[in-house]
């Protein structure tokens, strides 16, 4: 387990446990916050560091708000004894991908809601 320090606490993960493939800005793996609860901690890519600062600043805009159609942000920033730039959030239940191969594509209207 990797133990990350955040601005709003201390985080776990298990590099060894990917909750998918790794994407454009970075790998999400499973963690657990302090009290073992399970967490979703999402490791930026170092070498795309203006992404890592983009991705950052999208998590500070939506940490402690509740949106409908928006994974909320527990935590984010860079961690305090690495290089290493990290958002933590719930594990969410399932992925869109997954939406997409059980229901098919979205109906545009609720696509439209979905983006208001």
């Amino acid at each position: 387990m990797h133990i990350v320090k955040l601005p709003n606490g201390t985080w776990s993960y298990d590099p060894e446990s990917p909750l998918g493939p790794s994407g454009g800005f970075g790998a999400v793996f499973a963690g657990s916050d302090s009290e073992g609860h399970p967490v979703a901690v999402k490791r930026l890519h170092v070498e795309a560091e203006q992404a890592a600062h983009r991705e950052l600043a999208i998590a500070e805009a939506l940490a402690g708000k509740v949106l409908t159609h928006v994974m909320p942000i527990l935590d984010a920033g860079q961690d305090a004894e690495s290089s290493a730039y990290y958002v933590v959030m719930p594990v969410a239940t399932r992925s869109l991908q997954d939406r997409l191969r059980d229901e098919g594509p979205v109906a545009e209207s609720e696509a439209a809601e979905i983006m208001l």
